[in-house]
């Protein structure tokens, strides 16, 4: 599975993908920042880029590693191979989350390379909490879309639906509620870029947990579901 997802990365359309999502984001980035306006350039970073257009591609992109082998066929190959409903599941996984590198890289570096060139990225430490974040979201987000498509057909809608309840309402509520989003915890990492303040071991470690929780709360329910279902090969539709 992953060897199929690494040999698609390969393809000619998997890099113009890339390149696709560098050319986008440093377009909108430089036609809607003024001069060096830093904590305008940290709001369409994080606000915009990772907590809203990361986080909702990556709902509804991740499952597709799982349904298009369902679509194709492909699956019915690697039910033949001596490895475990679990394991396969698993290998649907690390897919998914390679499905989603191509734009992320390429959003990233524009990203990046616009934050150094005007000086809002000042150090490694800024930069690699920004990558580690936006990293942190993909793979979280990536998890839950996966764990929908295990579930259902229609995980692009799940994903749609999980992003406007919990991500943009549960995620503001002022209770431990809020835990359950993404984006709580990506807002608790990443608000300190915004004002140039250090990150705290304490709340780097809190968000930490908080991605893992729920990153592998998704790839349990998705490989339970995945390991007791039946799937029909060539087909969307799940028993």
């Amino acid at each position: 599975m992953v060897e199929l997802r690494l040999r698609e990365m390969a393809k000619r359309s998997t890099l113009l993908a890339a390149a696709t999502a560098a050319a986008v984001v440093y377009i909108v980035m430089e036609l809607a920042l003024d001069g060096d306006d830093h904590q305008r350039f940290w709001a369409l970073a994080i606000e915009v880029f990772v907590l809203k257009i990361l986080l909702i591609f990556a709902l509804t992109k991740g499952g597709e590693a799982l349904r298009s082998d369902l679509k194709d066929g492909t699956i019915e190959y690697l039910w033949t191979r001596p490895v475990g409903k679990a394991k396969l599941y698993l290998g649907f996984w690390l897919g998914s989350l390679l499905g989603l590198l191509p734009v992320l890289l390429g959003s990233l570096l524009s990203i990046s390379w616009i934050g150094v060139s005007m000086g809002a990225i000042d150090g490694f430490a800024e930069l690699a909490l920004l990558w580690i974040g936006a990293f942190l979201v993909a793979v979280g987000a990536g998890s839950l879309s996966l764990a929908f498509s295990a579930l259902t057909s229609k995980f692009v809608v799940f994903g749609i639906f999980y992003f406007a309840l919990v991500e943009m309402v549960l995620s503001r509520l002022p209770t431990g509620v809020r835990s359950m989003a993404l984006r709580s915890h990506a807002s608790d990492l990443l608000e300190p870029l915004k004002f140039g303040d250090p990150v705290s071991l304490e709340l780097f470690g809190s968000a930490l947990l908080g991605f893992l929780a729920i990153g592998v709360a998704a790839v349990l329910i998705g490989a339970l579901r995945f390991s007791r279902a039946r799937y029909s090969i060539g087909g969307e539709k799940e028993g």
